[in-house]
C-alpha cells in the first residue's frame, strides 16, 4: 500500500515534466522562491534527473543564498559544462564568492556567442549583478537598460533601475521601475517595501498604506514592515496602531533602534499627561501593560514611585523611586518624593535630609521649597520655615498650592508675633 501511495506522488509530480513543463521556471520568473525551493527539495527527494529541473533549481539555491546546494546541483550536471545556461550559472557562483572579475568574463563570452537570443539578454542582465556587487552602478544601470530594450517585461532590470534610480534621487522613473516590478513579481517585497517608504517619505499616505498593506500581507512578521506601518499610522495621526505596531516589530527582535525610541517617546507623553491630570490609577495601568523589558527602565521606576505616593502606597513608593535613585541619586524630583513618602512614614530625619537637598540640587523649583519649608516648621524652625515658604510662593503656578503657601506665612508670622509677646 505504502509503495503504491508513493508511486501515485511520483507520477503526480513527475506528470507535469512528461508534458514538457517546468513548475520552477514559472515560479523563478515571478520571483517566488520560497514556492519554488518546496518544489525542488520534492525533486531532491524522489531523486529525480531532469537537466532543466536541476539548472532551474540552481537558480533557486542561488538567489535563496543556498550557494552549497546549487553547487552540488552543477558537481552533479557537469557534463552539461558547455551549456551556456550552465555557465552563466558558474558565473553567478563567482558573483556569490566575489569573483567578480572571472564572473564578468564568462558572461561576456557568453553573450557573445549567442547573441541576439534569450540566453544572451540573461547573460547580459547576470553581467549587470555582478557590476552592481563591484559597486559600479552607473554601468549596471546602463546594461539593465539595454537588456530592457531588448525585453521589456524582464523583472530583474526593472528592479535594478528601480534601486538605482532611488540612489540618485529621482524619484518618477523609481516608481515607473519598482512598480513593473511589482507587476512582474507578484509576491516581490522589496519592491512594494521601497515604494512604501518612498510614498511615506513624500506624505502621501494613501499610496504608503496600499503597498505597505501589500507587504504586510504577504509576511505580518516582517520587522521592517511593521516599523513603517507604525511610522504611517503616525503620521495619520493615530498613535494608539502606530504604538501597536511598532512594539509589535519590537517583539519581534526587531534590531532598528526606531520602534524602541518611538514607543518610549510616546509613552511618555502619555504617562506625563495622565499624571498631570492626577489620573494615576490610569497611569499605573498603562505602566503595568508593559512588555517586561520596559518595566526595568528606570523611567518607569520613577513613575511608579509617583504614583504609588499620590495613591497613598508611601512604602511601596519609597521602594520604587530608592531602586531609581541608584542611577540617578542626586535627581531632585526624586528626592523630593522620598522626602513625601519619609514624611507619611514617620521618618522626620531622612525626610529632612531629603528635602534640603532637592533644594540645593533645584532651587528654582517652588515645591522644593515648599515640602522642606513644612519640614522645617513641623520641627519648629519658624523662620527658616516662613523664608522658605516666601520662596515657594514666588516659584508655585498651582493656585491651590499657592494659597496654601501664603496661609502659612500667614500662621507662621502670627506664631512669630506672639512668641515676642
Amino acid at each position: 500500500m505504502f509503495r503504491r501511495a508513493m508511486t501515485i506522488v511520483c507520477l503526480l509530480f513527475l506528470a507535469p515534466l512528461a508534458l514538457g513543463a517546468n513548475p520552477i521556471r514559472a515560479l523563478l520568473i515571478e520571483d517566488r522562491l520560497e514556492e519554488a525551493l518546496g518544489v525542488c527539495r520534492q525533486f531532491e527527494v524522489l531523486a529525480g534527473y531532469d537537466q532543466d529541473i536541476l539548472l532551474a533549481c540552481a537558480w533557486v539555491y542561488y538567489r535563496l543564498d543556498k550557494s552549497q546546494s546549487a553547487d552540488a546541483i552543477l558537481a552533479r550536471v557537469k557534463r552539461s559544462a558547455t551549456l551556456p545556461e550552465f555557465q552563466i550559472l558558474n558565473a553567478y557562483s563567482k558573483i556569490k564568492s566575489n569573483q567578480l572579475d572571472t564572473a564578468i568574463a564568462i558572461l561576456e563570452n557568453v553573450a557573445k556567442q549567442n547573441r541576439g537570443s534569450p540566453i544572451a539578454t540573461l547573460a547580459e542582465e547576470t553581467k549587470a549583478e555582478a557590476f552592481e556587487a563591484r559597486g559600479q552602478l552607473d554601468t549596471a544601470a546602463f546594461i539593465y537598460k539595454q537588456v530592457l530594450s531588448a525585453d521589456p517585461h524582464r523583472a530583474r532590470p526593472n528592479w535594478g533601475l528601480g534601486r538605482y534610480y532611488l540612489s540618485k534621487g529621482d524619484t518618477r522613473r523609481a516608481v515607473d521601475h519598482l512598480t513593473e516590478t511589482t507587476k512582474l513579481w507578484p509576491k516581490h517585497m522589496g519592491s512594494r517595501f521601497n515604494l512604501g517608504v518612498l510614498f511615506l517619505s513624500q506624505d502621501d499616505t494613501a499610496m504608503a498604506a496600499r503597498w505597505l498593506s501589500e507587504c504586510y500581507n504577504l509576511n505580518r512578521t516582517d520587522t521592517g514592515v511593521l516599523e513603517q506601518l507604525g511610522n504611517l499610522f503616525e503620521k495619520k495621526g493615530n498613535i494608539r496602531e502606530a504604538l501597536k505596531h511598532w512594539q509589535k516589530a519590537i517583539d519581534l527582535g526587531s534590531k532598528s533602534p526606531l520602534p524602541r525610541e518611538k514607543t518610549n517617546q510616546y509613552l511618555a507623553q502619555t504617562i506625563d499627561t495622565l499624571l498631570g491630570e492626577k489620573k494615576f490609577n490610569e497611569a499605573l495601568l498603562k505602566i503595568e501593560a508593559l512588555p517586561a523589558e520596559l518595566k526595568k527602565d528606570p523611567k518607569v521606576m520613577l513613575w511608579r514611585g509617583v504614583i504609588h505616593r499620590n495613591l497613598g502606597d508611601f512604602k511601596k513608593a519609597s521602594g520604587e523611586l530608592l531602586a531609581f535613585s541608584q542611577n540617578d541619586p542626586e535627581n531632585p524630583l526624586v528626592l523630593r518624593e522620598l522626602g513625601i513618602c519619609y514624611v507619611n512614614l514617620g521618618l522626620a530625619t531622612q525626610a529632612f535630609e531629603s528635602f534640603s537637598k532637592a533644594v540645593e540640587r533645584d532651587p528654582n523649583d517652588g515645591y522644593n521649597h515648599a515640602w522642606f519649608a513644612y519640614i522645617l516648621e513641623s520641627k519648629g524652625e519658624l523662620s527658616k520655615a516662613r523664608e522658605h515658604w516666601n520662596v515657594a510662593i514666588g516659584k508655585l503656578k498651582d493656585a491651590n498650592e499657592l494659597e496654601r503657601a501664603v496661609r502659612r506665612v500667614t500662621a507662621i508670622e502670627k506664631k512669630l508675633r506672639e512668641k515676642k509677646r
